[in-house]
């Protein structure tokens, strides 16, 4: 009884690790395609056009005023995403080529130096409260 059960945990954590590291590649890869339009927004041989979509379609996605409201769990998480990617799409079609992958290595370097970072341990003046 206890192997079938060490047996099924097993697999279910295994299936679980797998589930979690394809979320979080998708998390990252929502962080970098917000990273790319916002260096799209800061370039300035950017054409006008591209920097009015990608202004738009973060504009939307803080904004408090929405199509369907974020705190709706799965439908506002959703309608934000779909904004997103479709302003991306719209802004790749208006951004020339080298710029746009100069955008996107900056949010590339931007997003590995922010994993490599650690966190820093404050001491708060411990010593000097005595």
């Amino acid at each position: 009884m206890k192997s079938r059960i060490a047996e099924i945990a097993g697999r279910n954590g295994k299936w679980l690790q797998e589930q979690s590291a394809k979320w979080n590649g998708r998390l990252r890869s929502v962080v970098r395609q917000t990273r790319v339009m916002t260096f799209i927004l800061k370039h300035p041989d950017v054409p006008w056009s591209a920097k009015c979509v990608a202004a738009c379609a973060l504009g939307y996605i803080l904004s408090p005023i929405q199509l369907i409201p974020s705190f709706i769990p799965v439908i506002g998480q959703l309608d934000d995403l779909t904004v997103l990617f479709v302003g991306a799409k719209i802004v790749r079609l208006l951004v020339p080529g080298t710029l746009l992958a100069e955008c996107e290595a900056k949010a590339q370097f931007h997003s590995s130096r922010a994993r490599r970072a650690q966190p820093v341990e404050a001491d708060y003046g411990r010593e000097a409260i005595i």
